[in-house]
């Protein structure tokens, strides 16, 4: 038996003392962590579920379990942003909510600045801001928020030049129609901050059955909004509500001075809501039939390619491809305006700055950018049927140039159908 060691033991002790002393230290910080991670995880089931509110709150449980997780931060502005705007019923601008979405996304970026998306609704808390300023009429305000946006990275550069891109489809005076907020967002910076493009009336589909926005489009807004053909009267305006109505065909009058009925355009509008065997006319679909029967074609009008199909309310078969937008015909064409086209995308001043995606990448929006191939590849399927392979192979041709892997990798469906296109095209060398 070794001999016994007071002074020895007393070492021993100390030692055992001070690990015991830092496992008790660090047990709290992993219990915060643990507890932090399941927090967070049921509060993206509970978004997942369209459980906003629960969301929101788990999600602040978890910023206080651990204020050092870039995600949590990230996810908490996020879903205060759709409980404030996109969710029933809507709790709407605050200025003190919209305070405390930026700085949750701001803290994401300053604990992980390559998160792309956190700069995504930065932008769109911002255009919300500018709206916000343009309903009370202070447009300088609303200038402000816009700059103050793209300042922190929510509208980069080749979103901008994406914007522009697409109100170079437009011709004067035009009425133009916006999906999302990676399309409305740098079409409004560039009206209100450059000045570019102020003759276009600028309306976002998911405004539409907004009363105060509707009635800022119907009565417009000197220096900022060009007001928007709407016949409503304040009360109906206020009133917005889903209609009955069942599917039918309505006729516009294709010209003032025409009377046959080759001077109608048939437009077949089907219901977009339903309860039971009742269907309705959404409040936003209505007014979009009101804007198109009142302007009685005074004005062009378009739609901007990222608008989803089912929310054109039946106008595809009258609408005709002439870039990144639609312009609506009396009548129906499958034939796109292939000199608009060709102008805008085939022109390489249109993508000086396609190349600082490498550098500001928004996963969640920059996917609008593969309209560029969606639309040249309509425009060489046309000319491939048409005959003319050598201009359908020109615009491959360019299209690979003016596009770059690198920058803009093609999503493999669009790369094999190029490739489809261009061994189709080859063999057709030397049939003239």
């Amino acid at each position: 038996m070794c001999p016994h060691n007071p002074k020895k033991e007393r070492s021993v002790n100390s030692c055992v003392a001070v690990i015991l002393t830092g496992v008790l230290l660090l047990v709290p910080t992993a219990y915060a962590e643990a507890g932090a991670d399941s927090l967070k995880q049921q509060a993206v089931e509970a978004y997942k579920t369209g459980r906003y509110p629960a969301a929101v709150s788990l999600m602040q449980q978890a910023v206080a379990e651990n204020s050092d997780d870039a995600e949590t931060h990230f996810r908490l502005g996020w879903y205060l942003h759709y409980l404030s705007y996109d969710s029933r019923p809507l709790s709407g601008f605050s200025l003190e909510t919209s305070d405390q979405i930026l700085f949750h996304l701001d803290r994401a970026l300053e604990l992980d600045p390559g998160l792309g998306n956190a700069r995504y609704f930065i932008g769109a808390e911002y255009g919300v801001r500018a709206r916000e300023a343009l309903r009370t009429g202070d447009i300088e305000k609303a200038e402000a928020e816009f700059r103050a946006g793209r300042s922190k990275g929510g509208f980069p550069d080749w979103m901008i030049e994406y914007g522009r891109n697409v109100l170079k489809a437009c011709k004067q005076d035009a009425i133009l129609f916006t999906g999302g907020d990676a399309e409305t967002n740098p079409i409004e910076y560039l009206q209100l901050v450059e000045g570019y493009r102020c003759d276009v009336t600028v309306v976002p589909m998911a405004l539409l059955d907004v009363p105060w926005f509707a009635r800022l489009l119907r009565d417009g807004l000197e220096h900022a909004v060009v007001p928007a053909p709407i016949s409503w009267s304040d009360a109906q305006l206020v009133s917005m509500r889903p209609y009955k109505w069942q599917a039918c065909t309505l006729q516009i009058p294709r010209g003032s001075g025409e009377s046959s009925a080759r001077a109608m355009m048939s437009w077949y509008v089907e219901p977009d809501l339903s309860t039971g065997k009742k269907t309705f006319l959404s409040a936003g679909r209505a007014l979009l039939i009101d804007i198109i029967e009142t302007n009685a074609w005074l004005r062009p009008v378009y739609f901007s390619v990222g608008i989803p199909e089912p929310r054109l309310a039946g106008l595809k078969p009258h609408l005709q491809l002439c870039g990144l937008a639609y312009e609506l015909l009396p009548v129906e064409t499958a034939e796109p305006d292939t000199k608009r086209i060709e102008d805008v995308l085939l022109d390489p001043e249109s993508y000086q700055d396609l190349a600082d995606l490498k550098e500001h990448d928004m996963p969640r929006a920059s996917r609008i950018l593969l309209n560029y191939h969606s639309v040249l590849l309509q425009l060489v399927v046309w000319h491939a049927k048409s005959g003319n392979s050598d201009k359908a192979r020109d615009v491959l041709d360019r299209m690979a140039e003016l596009l770059p892997g690198d920058v803009l990798p093609i999503p493999e469906p669009m790369r094999k159908m190029a490739d489809g296109l261009r061994a189709t095209l080859k063999g057709t060398d030397g049939e003239h």
